[in-house]
Parts: structure tokens; sequence; C-alpha cells
């Protein structure tokens, strides 16, 4: 101050300028960043803080960061260290995401390993972990979850599964041990047809369990082992006892083997048979008759069955109705139609057979056209047939042609002249074109006379009126005319005297071949005769036609007498004749001949009333559907459809 003789010191940490004239102008100088001026003098910022040059006093550190003491600078604040579980970001700690983990201070998360999983905020790799499995499963290496076992069980979150107690099971992926249980096995034994033992067993040890037996819903009995009748209704079985699970078994009724019988029976006009099936009312029966050409037609569902009519008869008797095989039993029933009757018939058949209005039998192979029948009266009419090689010496009826005349004015005029050829159709005869008649229908081939052509779909049907031909245009022909038409040709003279149907019409040698050969209209004289008309054939050939017959589902036996009085005998011998030919020709046809012999035999049959069904698949021989079938290779005469024209 004023007067002084030296300057004084300011007082520690303090300081003044040059020229300070009082104890006021000391004072602390300006601190240094990172401390503050207090009245003190400097002091370092605390943490969390800092300060600058000269400062009087510390800043805090932005929220969320830290600073040591003494920190110069907002730069020296930052973020602490995480904690685990979390990451720092630009922002501050965040926490780590699902399926990741991180530990302190960490700048990023990790990710679990493949397949491991975990919560968010996870601290450490051991909290990454395979998912559970769910109940009724188990782990296995690689965290992969499979299903338990049978008979063991798992609650979830378990990598194994745990037995079920001794003797129960359970299914695979049981999820409790209340699915554990003792279960019942239902085992049967037959016994007979469709008698059966039932037992119901432990399914681990096998023993029997007292137990009660159900079927469709129905008490049926109780013990250890019961006998039952197998049920077509229902063949599901039920067997429950007390501890144990039901145990169920499908006990169908056996099917039987397919078996087939054959029986046969004569009823005559008026009368009934009646057929028993099988005593067995609990059996599955269905009647069938088989039609000429159709399949069968159901007739009846009863076990008896009462008829009044020629035909096949089948019964189809199973134990159920859902059953594929069948016991078949086949009646074959002949009826005894047999009536007076005016008109006389005459058969052509096999390679060529003769049978003469008046029951003459005879063989001729001759290759010719002849007059197979005529009105030689009034020569009002007249029939031909064209016999021709069909196969190595084996002859056959190859076409029909027809005359017709009617008067007019007195005088003879001719009313129509018509051919039917095998393999082309009908010729009418007009302009050479040939046309057909179909099953069903009616052709009229001239206005004058009656001359309709039908088709019954096994034979085609010329009614001239006072004659009428039948065909089956391939080897068996029937003429019939009315008893005592003066007839003349190979069918003889209609004089109710057989002894005289081949005696000679322009020829006096007496001869076969003479006769014959009188009726052809060759116009080269006497006709070609196959070495057939010679041919020898020993007699057990023709007794094992006969014996075929005899044992045969056809019931010829039935009307033996009957076989007597139309020539039975004379029939197998032609079919022996002709099996023989037939044996040793490559043509498919004269396979053919044989069974036409035993057509014209049944058809002979039928003449006298025996009525027969189906006898030709009975006989191996062809069905009139496999005739069509021949015909419309050869090219049949009736059907429009197949044949060319």
């Amino acid at each position: 101050g004023d007067g002084a003789s030296d300057c004084t010191d300011c007082p520690d940490g303090k300081i003044s300028s040059a020229g300070s004239s009082r104890a006021d102008d000391c004072s602390f100088a300006p601190c240094f960043a990172g401390d503050y001026l207090t009245g003190d003098g400097c002091v370092e910022c605390g943490e969390d803080t800092y300060s600058g040059d000269g400062a009087s006093d510390c800043t805090d550190c932005p929220v969320g960061t830290i600073s040591s003491a003494g920190s110069s600078r907002a730069d020296d604040c930052s973020f602490a260290p995480c904690f685990a579980g979390d990451y720092l970001t630009g922002d501050g700690c965040v926490e780590c995401g699902e399926d990741t983990y991180s530990g302190d201070g960490a700048s990023d998360c990790t990710a679990c390993p493949d397949g491991k999983t975990s919560s968010a905020g996870s601290s450490s790799a051991d909290q990454c972990q395979y998912e559970p499995c769910a109940a009724g499963e188990k782990m296995i290496d690689g965290g992969v979850c499979v299903e338990c076992e049978e008979d063991t069980y798992s609650l979830g979150g378990a990598d194994t599964c745990t037995p079920c107690p001794v003797d129960s099971l359970s299914g695979a992926g049981s999820t409790s041990p209340d699915q554990c249980a003792y279960i019942a096995v239902l085992r049967a034994t037959l016994l007979q047809e469709d008698q059966f033992a039932l037992s119901c067993e432990s399914a681990v040890t096998g023993a029997k369990l007292d137990a009660s037996f159900e079927n469709n819903g129905v008490a049926v009995a109780t013990g250890t082992t019961v006998t039952i009748t197998a049920n077509c209704a229902d063949d599901t079985w039920v067997c429950s006892a007390a501890g144990y699970l039901p145990g169920f078994l499908d006990v169908p009724s056996p099917e039987y083997a397919d078996s087939h019988s054959w029986d046969g029976a004569l009823i005559s006009e008026g009368d009934e048979i009646t057929f028993d099936s099988e005593a067995d009312e609990s059996l599955i029966v269905n009647w069938y008759k088989k039609g000429r050409i159709s399949g069968g037609i159901h007739v009846g569902s009863e076990h008896t069955l009462t008829v009044d009519d020629a035909g096949r008869y089948t019964a189809y008797i199973s134990r159920c109705a859902n059953h594929s095989n069948h016991v078949t039993k086949t009646w074959n029933v002949a009826k005894n139609t047999f009536s007076p009757t005016d008109q006389k018939i005459c058969s052509v058949f096999g390679d060529p057979h003769l049978k003469t209005f008046d029951g003459q039998f005879y063989s001729f192979q001759g290759e010719c056209t002849y007059v197979l029948a005529m009105d030689c009266s009034q020569y009002s009419w007249f029939v031909y047939g064209k016999f021709s090689s069909c196969g190595d010496d084996v002859t056959c009826l190859e076409s029909l042609n027809f005359l017709t005349f009617y008067r007019l004015n007195g005088r003879r005029t001719l009313a129509a002249a018509f051919e039917i050829k095998r393999g082309f159709g009908i010729n009418l005869g007009i302009d050479g074109s040939m046309t057909g008649v179909r099953e069903g229908e009616s052709l009229t081939v001239s206005e004058h006379v009656t001359s309709d052509i039908t088709f019954d779909g096994i034979l085609i049907r010329i009614d001239l009126g006072e004659v009428v031909v039948e065909w089956d245009g391939l080897s068996f022909a029937r003429i019939s005319t009315a008893v005592g038409t003066p007839t003349c040709g190979l069918c003889s003279n209609n004089d109710d005297s057989a002894s005289n149907d081949v005696e000679q019409y322009h020829y006096s040698d007496g001869s076969l071949l003479s006769f014959a050969d009188s009726w052809s209209v060759s116009r080269r004289g006497a006709c070609s005769v196959n070495a057939l008309d010679s041919i020898s054939i020993e007699q057990s050939k023709i007794d094992a036609v006969s014996s075929a017959l005899e044992n045969s589902p056809v019931p010829f036996s039935q009307f033996a007498d009957v076989m007597d009085t139309v020539g039975a005998v004379y029939y197998a011998m032609s079919a022996a004749v002709d099996k023989e030919q037939a044996n040793s020709s490559a043509d498919p046809s004269s396979k053919y001949l044989y069974c036409s012999c035993l057509r014209a035999l049944v058809y002979s049959l039928g003449d006298a009333g025996i009525v027969l069904d189906r006898w030709d698949t009975d006989m191996s021989c062809p069905s009139p559907q496999q005739m069509r079938v021949e015909a419309v290779r050869l090219g049949c005469p009736w059907t429009q459809v197949n044949a060319p024209f």
C-alpha cells in the first residue's frame, strides 16, 4: 500500500498483477481443464463430470454416460460397459434378442448354435438349449425328437421314455402312465364249417381271461372259452375282461369252395317239381334259369323252387351274401309235352345223314344239288339242297333253293324262286342281290302264296304254307309237311312206310347211290360221292357216344323209351362217324358236324314232346351264341349287320 518499503506476497495459491496495491488484488489463478475454481482454489472435477480451462464449476456428463474424476472435456464422457445379456450400441446398452447371448462388456450378441434356442437377454452359451420335445417323445443326438416306442411313455421335455409297468402295454407315442394298460386279445379257432371257439387272452402272458363276448353290441356268452357261429351280418366280435382293454376280431363265416353237381328230371304237361337246395335255412340261395342265348335269369331266392317248365335251373348256395365262391347245383329239367300232330318231319344233319319223313335213316355224301323234298301231286313246291365239300372228305349243306307255285286262271304259275346260301344271305332271285332277316323280323317273298322267312336266334325258318323248312345255316335242316302229303326226293315219299323210302325213282338197280343220284339236278350225269360213304366205324366209338349221352348232365336216361322211339342209336352212330371224320379234318366247320347230329336228336326228342334246354354246353357242343359266331365267320345267311350285302 502507500508508503510501503516492500511488497507483500499474495496468500499461497493466489496471484496478482504487477502494481497491485492491496490484498484484494490477490486472487486464485484460473483453473486448468478438469478442475473448477472454488473459494479455496481449484478443485478437481468429480466422476461423471468434466470442465474446461478456467472453469468455475464442472459439467455433468450426458445421461447414461460416465467419466473419471478430472475429465477435461465432454468427449471424456462415455457409456459404461454393458452387463452380460446386453450389448453396447451408439445409444447405450440393448438387450440381446431371442436365440442369442452376450457376456459382460459385449459390443454385440452371439447366435446360439444351430437348432438351439434361448430367451431374450441370455448371458451365456449355456442358456442356448434345444426346443423341449412334446409329451410322447424323447430327444436324441442333434436335438431331434422321436416318438416313444410301444409300451413306454414320456411327459414332455424328456431325453428318455419311461417303460410301462410290467405286463402292461401302450401304443407308440404314449404321453402318460395312464396310457399303459393291460390289453386283451381275442383269438378264434375254427372247429367245423362256421363254428369257432373264441378265447380272450392277455396280450403279454397269453393267459386265458374270464371275459364276456359280444357281437353287434349284444352279449352272447361269458367264460374263458366259448363256441360261436360266425355271423354274416356283422363279423366283428369283442371280448371284455376286468382290468383289460377290450379285444376285437373279425370272424367271417368261411366261404364254400367252388363245387358243382348235376341232376336231371322229367315232368309231364301240368306237372310240377320242387327242388330243395339245402336243409340249413341260414344259407343264402339264388336260383337262375338259363336262357337259350342270353345268360341266366334270376327266378327265386327261396330254399325251395317249384317249376313246371323245361329248362336248366341252377341254385347258387353260399353262407353269406358277399361270398364269391358257391356250391352250385344244377337240374336239367325235360318236359314231356307230346301231343298228336299231323306233321311229318325229314331231317338233314352232319356230314349229310338223313332221316326221312317215314323215319328211315341213311347217309349219303354226294357233292351235287338234290331234290330234298317236293310236292309229287300238285307240284306246288320244291326244296333243293346243294351239298359241297367243306373239308377233307367232308360234305356240308351249302345252300337251299325254293320254288313255289300257285294257280292263275287254271294254270300253274311261279309265285317265288329264291335261294338261301351259307356265307351270302338270301337271294330273292329278282336281280341277284342278297338280303337278310334279323331275329324277330319277318320277310315275305311272294304276295301270291304263304312265303314268310323268320329267324328265332338259332334257326332260319321258311314257311311256304304246305311245307316249312328250318336251317341253322351250317349243317342241320328240317323239312316238315302234313301227314299224307305225296312227296318225293331224298326225304322219301311220306307214305307211312319206311321200308320203301330209298327205292329207286328213275333207276332199277335198287342201290342207295342210284336212289340218291336219281334226285340230283346235275346236268353232268351221276354226281361224285365222298369216300366217307364207305367209312367203317368201330362199335366201341359208337358205344362211346351213346355212353356220353347216358352220362351227361342232360337227363337222357330219364326217357330211355322215347330215345328208342326216335332212333337215338342211329343219331349216335352218325355222331360217331362225324366225330371220327372231324378228327382228321383241318376245316374248322367239321367240328360242328358231330354236334349237328346231337342237335338233330334233341329236335327229334322235342317232336316227341321231350323239351331240353342248354343241352349243347352240357354236351361240350357250341352254344347258340357260338353257332351264330361261326355263322358270321362263314357269312351268315340272316344277319344284315354282318353279312356282306
